[in-house]
C-alpha cells in the first residue's frame, strides 16, 4: 500500500537510509553530493531551508523529491527550487513522479505569499521536463555540459513557473545586448530596457559560490565593500573550456549594462534568467562559452526543446 507523505518531519530513521540506498542505486549517470551518506543527508534534511515529499510502499521509501528555499524568508517574492526527484527503478510505469510533483506543489502552495518556482532539469531522458511542462513550468535557461560523471556530460534545462505572481508589473533596467534582452523578456514580458548615456564607473565584488567537480559558479555584487572594476571582477575567474563555468548577479546590480557588454566582451553569454527572483528583479546567469552558440545548437545530444529554446533566444 501506497502512502504519500509531506514534509522531513515524519521521516524515521530507517527513511534515512533509504534515501541514501535510493540515489545509490538507482541514478545510472551520477547522484547528488549531498545525499551520499546518512550524516550529509541528515545535514541536509536539517537546514531550515530544505524540505522534501516521499512516497512509502509498506514503510519503505520508494520514490523522494526535494524543494529548496534559495530567498530570504522575508523576500518580496520567495524563490523555489525543485531538485532531488527519484523513483525507485521497481516502482516506475506507475505515474508516481506526476505524484510526487504534486505533493510538492501542494506543499509550496501552502504559502500564500508572491513566489517563483523553478527547476535544473536533466535534459535526457525528458521525463522531468515533460512532468512540469504539464503544470505550467516553462524553460527559460539551458545550462551547456552542466553535469559530469565520468567524463559523461549532460545538459540542463532550467524550467520555471511564474503563475504565483499576484501583480505582475512593469519593471525598468538599464539596456542590455539584444540576447541579453531577449532571454529576459522571455522569463518576464513586463522588462523594459531603458537607455542611459550618462557613464558611471562602478564597484564590483566576486566569489566563487558553488563548487562541484565539473563546475563553478561565481556571484558577482556591487556593494559599499565592492572596490573591482568590472574587469578586474572578472580577472578574478578561473576560466577553463572544459568545466561549467558561470556568473550570476540580480539584474539591480549598478551597472547592468556595463556588467552585460564586459561579460559578452569576455566569452560569457546570457543562459539563464529567473524572472521576480531578488526582489522582484530577477537573477540573471551568463555561461563562459568562448567558442559560441552555433555549435552547441547544432550538438546532437541536446533535446529538441534545449534547441528551440536556443534559436529562440539566441537566432
Amino acid at each position: 500500500m501506497l502512502k504519500e507523505c509531506l514534509g522531513k518531519s515524519a521521516l524515521k530513521e530507517p527513511h534515512i537510509q533509504q534515501i541514501v540506498e535510493l540515489f545509490s542505486q538507482n541514478y545510472e549517470k551520477y547522484h547528488y553530493n549531498n545525499l551520499l551518506n546518512v550524516n550529509e543527508t541528515n545535514e541536509l534534511l536539517n537546514s531550515e531551508d530544505f524540505n522534501c515529499v516521499y512516497i512509502l510502499s509498506d514503510d519503505k521509501l520508494v520514490g523522494f523529491a526535494g524543494i529548496y528555499l534559495k530567498s530570504e524568508k522575508k523576500a518580496t517574492v520567495k524563490e523555489y527550487l525543485l531538485a532531488h526527484l527519484l523513483v525507485d527503478k521497481n516502482e516506475r510505469g506507475k505515474g508516481l513522479g506526476n505524484v510526487l510533483e504534486d505533493l510538492r506543489l501542494k506543499m509550496i502552495a501552502q504559502d500564500h505569499e508572491d513566489k517563483i518556482i523553478f527547476a535544473s532539469c536533466v535534459e535526457k531522458p525528458m521525463y522531468s521536463m515533460k512532468i512540469k511542462s504539464a503544470r505550467n513550468f516553462v524553460v527559460n535557461g539551458f545550462r551547456y555540459k552542466y553535469r559530469n560523471k565520468n567524463d559523461n556530460f549532460e545538459n540542463s534545462v532550467v524550467m520555471i513557473n511564474s503563475d504565483h505572481i499576484a501583480k505582475k508589473e512593469a519593471l525598468i533596467v538599464p539596456d542590455a545586448a539584444s540576447v541579453t534582452k531577449k532571454l529576459i523578456q522571455n522569463g518576464n514580458p513586463y522588462v523594459r530596457f531603458k537607455k542611459n548615456n550618462r557613464f558611471i564607473q562602478h564597484k564590483y565584488g566576486i566569489k566563487k559560490v558553488c563548487t562541484f567537480s565539473n563546475r563553478n559558479t561565481y556571484a558577482l555584487s556591487s556593494d559599499e565593500e565592492s572596490s573591482l572594476d568590472i574587469k578586474e571582477a572578472l580577472n578574478q575567474i578561473e576560466l577553463s573550456p572544459d568545466r561549467y563555468i558561470s556568473v550570476k548577479f540580480p539584474l539591480s546590480i549598478n551597472g547592468f549594462s556595463e556588467v552585460d557588454k564586459s561579460l559578452l566582451e569576455a566569452g560569457f553569454l546570457p543562459v539563464c534568467y529567473i524572472p521576480y527572483a531578488k526582489e522582484y528583479y530577477g537573477l540573471i546567469e551568463y555561461q563562459y562559452l568562448p567558442n559560441g552558440i552555433d555549435n552547441i545548437i547544432t550538438d546532437d545530444s541536446i533535446s529538441i526543446e534545449g534547441k528551440k529554446f536556443l534559436k529562440k533566444i539566441f537566432k
